[in-house]
């Protein structure tokens, strides 16, 4: 309890330090300074960020918080959990690409009159898609480790603080709307690169697979179910979080996704101690069950 107590403290403290700057960024600089329809692309591609790699992952890193206390294991580098995670988002991720291209007209048909501008900049779902996805691999499995904090100070302040920068050399114009974008997306990228360094430094970084294991302690069935009970069960959570964005696109346009983001921000910071406290709770809880 100590720990979850700690790490919730810290957490909320870097969570609600981030609030802050999203309140100057999200709710005074972009409602000001950026069209609601630029505002409406920057909320509608963050939704895309947030909800794709939970697909791409397949529920694995829900799968992983349960099953990795069997897989804890210092001399074999945790028998090739970084490997089996990264392999199974690499193919998510493989597949969702492909998909974005397969049904790419179909997305665009439907958007093309509401949204021109997430025409335009469909494709930064990619490289968005990619970094969040990665993130979110070593924010789990730096939370299996017993450090909670280090992710959520990566993406709720470095990312949020970040995003400031590139708010900030807009609204001075020094750089048009196309270069904030590319400065927008390659920030994703930032906190992604850290939390991979963290892992190298501090040598829990191992690519090397152990399929023995797997097939010894019997594990690959039950972690199949719970990744498809995991994947369900997050996605659904999320959509909820995001489906009123999705609605108001479709029955209106990106211009009112713009504006209603900026009110619905100030919502999202009463679930911020909720949030980082069940990301140790889950860990703790795992070791518990085993």
């Amino acid at each position: 309890m100590a720990l979850i107590k700690k790490q919730t403290l810290q957490g909320t403290f870097y969570s609600y330090l981030s609030a802050g700057i999203g309140l100057i960024t999200q709710g005074y600089l972009i409602p000001n300074y950026f069209s609601t329809d630029q505002n409406g692309l920057i909320s509608i591609l963050l939704m895309g960020a947030m909800l794709l790699p939970l697909l791409a992952n397949f529920g694995f890193n829900g799968a992983g918080t349960m099953f990795f206390p069997y897989f804890r294991d210092k001399p074999t580098t945790n028998h090739g959990y970084l490997f089996l995670a990264l392999a199974v988002s690499l193919v998510g991720f493989c597949i969702t690409v492909l998909l974005l291209f397969v049904f790419k007209q179909v997305i665009i048909n439907d958007y093309e009159q509401k949204s021109k501008l997430f025409v335009t900049y469909y494709y930064y779902l990619i490289p968005l898609v990619a970094s969040m996805l990665i993130f979110n691999v070593f924010d789990v499995y730096a939370r299996l480790h017993y450090d909670s904090v280090t992710g959520t100070f990566l993406s709720q302040f470095l990312l949020r603080f970040n995003n400031l920068l590139a708010t900030l050399l807009y609204v001075f114009g020094w750089i048009d709307f196309r270069q904030f974008m590319i400065i927008w997306t390659i920030g994703f990228s930032v906190p992604t690169f850290i939390i991979i360094a963290k892992a190298i430094r501090e040598d829990t970084f191992s690519l090397r697979p152990d399929f023995g294991f797997l097939r010894q302690s019997k594990l690959l069935l039950p972690m199949l179910k719970f990744c498809s009970f995991s994947v369900v069960a997050s996605m659904s959570s999320q959509v909820v979080l995001y489906i009123d964005k999705i609605m108001i696109t479709d029955l209106l346009d990106l211009s009112a996704v713009g504006v209603y983001s900026t009110a619905a921000l100030f919502g999202t910071v009463i679930a911020m101690p909720m949030v980082v406290m069940q990301k140790i709770a889950g860990t703790i809880v795992a070791d518990a069950w085993k």
